[in-house]
């Protein structure tokens, strides 16, 4: 364990001693001189030996010399061990398996564990980065890089660790002119991302991914943790293993390295031990000889990172070969844009009477790279009209041939040729969707030549000249392309590469001879093969084969579907606008949900593709709106969803700022206010990331432009000054940029809390039990309790945070005719009586409101009390908004009644603290009393279930 004395401002001169089991294990120095004379602050420290803590939860400071305690704080840190170990020490327990959250204007970009967010993913390692760093012996975390945001950031910590978390945190912000508009969809500005991924084992012939998206940005370097496994004799090598970046779908790496220990700069196998540069880094290394290492490493690539404009794929190889299973996790730190394509979708002109069809994407285009991908549904026109012309640089080189769906559930062929004209060939024109229409438009020339086998060959002829038929890896796809003719169904067309297999069977809807739609399958071996149809002719383009990427997001199957053997588990994944469905499903039903997906990864309307199914038939398929994945015919006892690609934008209409929310309640509080508003009627076709309150003070403006933000209503608003008097107004902000703001919200005075807000109450039921409520800083009801003369015990919260200003005044009473109920009334944040509840020692209930909101001030004064001469009648007494004292009553425990005015309006404040008693000697007689404006005492009254009589000075 490590000890650390902070010395405050004015700190004393004594020393102390550490005691553990009532021996000496250290001491702590008289401080520095100097130290008590001047206005600053100093840390001490000592470690403390393991066998002297051990099994110990307590350490004993005795001073050694004059006392001045209060200028001293202790701070106890565990260590970790810096040799291996088989076990886990807390320190890395904390490191591992605590995650660092950060979210910007709403999106979080930053989730990783801990140590590997700071360069120590492999235990309390020094690191010396010059954007990261560890001093091990302080346990101080710390990182430089710029964090642009418009509006707001958050920082959490995600405790995942068998341990409890404490310390302190720290950061710098400063404003900078004009970043709102950088990090706009316009601008040059990236937000900071930290990207975490994880293999065990690492997948063959794969690179293992440090970062896989579709987004604009640039990647500047890489924390990674590499572990050795046993998997044969000799010891497996992951060193040698090439790191890789392809960006924009290029077919050949723009960054290409020599080799793991290169990458690193730790090279003969990171023989010498362990490193920190300001660049590069090894911190933790734990060999065991040639190569059995255990390490973790860190590249910062500040003045080579990679930029890349619509998409990335950068990851490392493990082993000469690529084939080393190891245990590899990473975190990447890149900024950018993620979750958005730089491109918006384009609206295609319909021709030849083609219309868009209702309830589909308004059928457009976008170019993503070499690729254009079509999106939306036409209707209205006939087979063999061109449905619309691609611009002359968006035409493929040679005619390209998709199946797409039809009107009726037909699946049909449609072309794209080379003049850029998009022809439906066959089907019913009642309906055709264009979504899953990927073509090539400009990079034939780097297509790898497919060697065709089997009698097949290179088609020309009557469906055009067509591509030769190739490959081109695009990110984490391998695309086919080109037509072919002359082979046999069930034959072996051609064979991809070995390190271009998918790791599973995956199916395509393709067109072949006659205007047939039939299914294609690639298997595991590369081997690509036509199952059906007439192959007379048969088309490769659309083909996107997944081969390089993390393992998508699992697909939560429904209604009886289950995982198809043989193939892709389901899942998808979501490269920037696009969201791709991977697998095969099997047992479920034509028409029922086969999957949903989840809400920022649905289309912006329905999207139908092609899909195959059980005995070879290509049939319909459609993603909702909603998220909800329908076969909509075919053969269910097999589905595959490896043609599925969704647009999440999917609509010609570019994006714009959101509306103007409503604006509703806002409730004072201490110093703060409370602010309800609903949200806007548009959401300018991008999803609302946050909304942003703002106050106003009408006493005096330059005391107002207070702002919070939050994902809902309401939003509470810090920083007033109790006595003005505020309004508020709310504005949404999406991913374009932030909306109108709202209409005032109603008028507020937010009041200081009366900080003697605590009562104290027999636990009914419980006779020798006493308990002491009061509000605690977080807003919760809080008991402590004493059972006669024993310990006292508690704090225990009883309610959330949030239910009443810190310090609200409280009420406590028996709930008169029940049996053993003790009730504790509390004006809660919107202004609403609450009662909590507990039945003899059972659990605590509540809260319930028993007023409308609004009624009182929130934290107002409370006195409860029966109703004499009614016994079983139970009394709450409050001073309402509009200065009359209200009563709400209860008779045993039926339903609560009230509130109602037993005084006239103005009478006393709003709030007011009260009292409540029977006036004894009159036994049926109940009197409240409050201090009245103009300072008197004043008392009200009521003779058993008569009328309230007063108020009457006395």
């Amino acid at each position: 364990m490590r000890v650390t004395r902070h010395l405050q401002s004015g700190a004393g001169t004594e020393g102390a001693d550490l005691v553990v089991r009532g021996a000496k294990v250290a001491s702590l120095p008289s401080p520095p001189p100097g130290v008590a004379s001047k206005t600053h602050w100093a840390d001490q420290a000592v470690t403390l030996p393991g066998s002297a803590t051990s099994g110990q939860s307590s350490i004993q400071v005795a001073s050694t010399g004059p006392s001045s305690a209060s200028n001293f704080s202790y701070q106890v840190t565990p260590l970790a061990s810096s040799a291996a170990a088989p076990t886990t020490s807390a320190t890395d327990d904390i490191l591992q398996n605590v995650r660092l959250r950060i979210t910007f204007d709403g999106q979080q970009t930053v989730d990783a564990p801990l140590g590997q967010f700071f360069g120590s993913g492999l235990g309390n390692s020094s690191v010396k980065g010059l954007m990261v760093a560890v001093n091990p012996q302080t346990s101080t975390l710390s990182a430089w890089w710029p964090m642009p945001y418009a509006q707001q950031a958050t920082v959490a910590l995600s405790n995942g660790s068998q341990q409890t978390l404490g310390g302190t945190a720290r950061i710098t912000t400063a404003p900078v002119s004009g970043e709102s508009q950088a990090l706009s969809s316009s601008g040059q500005d990236g937000y900071f991302h930290a990207t975490a991924n994880g293999q065990n084992p690492t997948a063959s012939n794969l690179d293992y991914p440090f970062l896989s998206s579709g987004a604009w940005g640039k990647f500047v370097g890489v924390s990674e943790t590499m572990g050795w496994r046993v998997t044969g004799t000799p010891v497996e090598c992951f060193m040698e293993g090439n790191e890789q970046a392809y960006g924009d779908g290029s077919p050949a790496p723009q960054f290409n390295g020599t080799g793991t220990e290169d990458f690193y700069n730790g090279g003969w196998y990171f023989n010498q031990g362990p490193f920190s540069n300001p660049l590069n880094g090894a911190p933790a290394v734990q060999n065991n000889g040639g190569c059995q290492i255990n390490l973790n490493a860190y590249r910062l690539m500040l003045a080579n990172g990679v930029p890349f404009s619509s998409s990335i794929n950068f990851g490392i190889q493990h082993g000469g070969l690529n084939t080393t299973p190891s245990n590899y996790s990473s975190t990447a730190y890149w900024y950018g844009r993620a979750g958005t394509s730089p491109a918006l979708n384009q609206p295609l002109s319909l021709q030849n009477g083609w219309t868009p069809a209702t309830g589909a994407d308004a059928p457009s285009y976008v170019q993503e790279g070499n690729f254009v991908r079509l999106v939306g549904g036409v209707t209205g026109g006939s087979v063999g009209t061109p449905i619309a012309t691609l611009p002359p640089n968006l035409a493929p080189s040679a005619d390209e041939w998709f199946s797409v769906v039809t009107g009726n559930n037909v699946v049909a062929p449609l072309v794209v040729h080379s003049n850029g004209t998009v022809v439906l060939h066959a089907g019913n024109t009642g309906f055709v969707s264009l979504s899953g229409v990927i073509l090539d438009v400009g990079a034939s020339t780097s297509y790898q030549p497919l060697a065709l086998q089997n009698g097949w060959s290179p088609a020309g002829g009557t469906h055009g000249p067509g591509w030769a038929p190739g490959y081109v890896q695009n990110g984490s796809y391998v695309e086919l392309t080109g037509g072919l003719v002359g082979g046999g169904v069930g034959q072996v067309v051609a064979t991809l590469p070995a390190n271009l297999t998918p790791p599973a069977d995956e199916w395509f809807s393709v067109v072949t001879a006659n205007d047939v739609v039939a299914p294609l399958v690639v298997h595991p071996n590369g081997t690509i093969v036509l199952n059906a149809g007439n192959p007379g002719f048969l088309s490769l383009s659309g083909i996107g084969v997944l081969v390089r990427a993390a393992p998508p997001s699992n697909l939560g199957l429904q209604n009886g579907w289950s995982p198809a053997p043989g193939t892709n588990s389901p899942g998808f994944a979501q490269q920037g606008a696009e969201v791709d469905l991977r697998g095969g499903a099997t047992g479920g039903q034509v028409g029922q949900t086969v999957a949903t997906l989840p809400s920022g990864a649905r289309p912006a309307a329905d999207e139908s593709f092609s899909a195959v199914t059980a005995n070879n038939l290509v049939a319909p398929l459609v993603v909702h709106a909603n998220g909800s994945v329908v076969l909509q015919a075919g053969n269910p006892g097999f589905l595959s969803l490896e043609d599925v690609r969704i647009s999440t934008t999917g609509s010609s209409v570019p994006a714009t700022v959101p509306g103007a929310p409503g604006i509703g309640q806002a409730t004072a509080g201490s110093a703060s206010a409370t602010v309800a508003f609903t949200p806007p009627a548009s959401d300018g076709g991008s999803a609302i990331g946050f909304y942003t309150a703002t106050a106003k003070d009408l006493t005096n403006s330059v005391r107002g432009g207070q702002r919070a933000t939050g994902t809902v209503s309401p939003i509470k608003v810090a920083g007033l000054t109790n006595g003005d008097t505020y309004t508020f107004t709310v504005t949404a902000t999406n991913s374009v940029g932030t909306g109108p703001p709202s209409a005032a919200s109603n008028a507020v005075v937010p009041v200081a809390p009366t900080p003697e807000a605590v009562v104290a109450s027999n636990q009914f039921g419980i006779p020798n039990q006493t308990d002491v409520f009061s509000v605690a800083s977080d807003g919760s009801v809080q008991v402590s309790w004493v059972q006669g003369a024993g310990n006292w015990n508690g704090p225990m919260r009883i309610s959330a945070p949030g239910l009443a200003p810190a310090g609200a005044r409280l009420a406590v009473s028996r709930q008169f005719g029940t049996s053993n109920q003790t009730d504790v009334f509390v004006v809660g944040t919107n202004g609403a009586t609450q009662v909590l509840w507990v039945v003899g020692a059972g659990n605590w209930s509540g809260p319930l409101a028993i007023t409308p909101p609004n009624t009182a001030p929130a934290g107002a004064g409370l006195a409860a009390s029966n109703q004499f001469g009614l016994p079983n009648q139970t009394d709450v007494f409050v001073v309402g908004n509009n200065g009359a004292t209200q009563v709400s009553w209860v008779a045993g425990g039926g339903n609560w009644g009230g509130p109602l005015a037993i005084g006239p309006g103005g009478l006393a404040p709003a709030g007011a603290r009260l009292a409540a008693s029977n006036q004894f000697g009159l036994p049926n007689q109940t009197d409240v009393f409050v201090f009245d404006n103009s300072g008197a005492t004043d008392v009200m009254w009521v003779v058993g279930g008569g009328n309230w009589g007063g108020p009457m000075a006395i």
